[in-house]
């Protein structure tokens, strides 16, 4: 197998070798880890995006109608996002509604 010019240089691995030695991303997070700075490989972890819910998914979730979900919207208990044509509901923020009741009240 003949070697490509691009491979030639001594910085640039073989992606034989990159792939025995792990991937490019555990490579890296390793890579952060042994810097002198412990919180700098943090930055390197991939950080999870919010979840959103359509009214529906949320309604089933909590157990109540989709009529009582956009009551929380419109008085502005949760907010609502729009995305396209569609509103739906960070997942976190729904956590919101969810309250303990004192002792002795159910």
């Amino acid at each position: 197998m003949s070697r490509s010019p691009f491979l030639a240089d001594s910085h640039v691995e073989p992606l034989a070798s990159v792939a025995v030695r792990g991937s490019l991303v555990s490579r890296c997070v390793e890579h952060a880890r042994s810097a002198s700075n412990p919180e700098r490989w943090r930055s390197a972890m991939p950080t999870a995006r919010p979840r959103y819910l359509s009214q529906q998914a949320l309604a089933d979730e909590l157990g109540v109608s989709v009529r009582t979900i956009r009551r929380r919207i419109a008085s502005g208990a949760i907010p609502g996002y729009l995305v396209g044509s569609r509103i739906r509901v960070k997942e976190s923020d729904a956590a919101t509604l969810i309250r303990p009741i004192a002792a002795g009240v159910a």
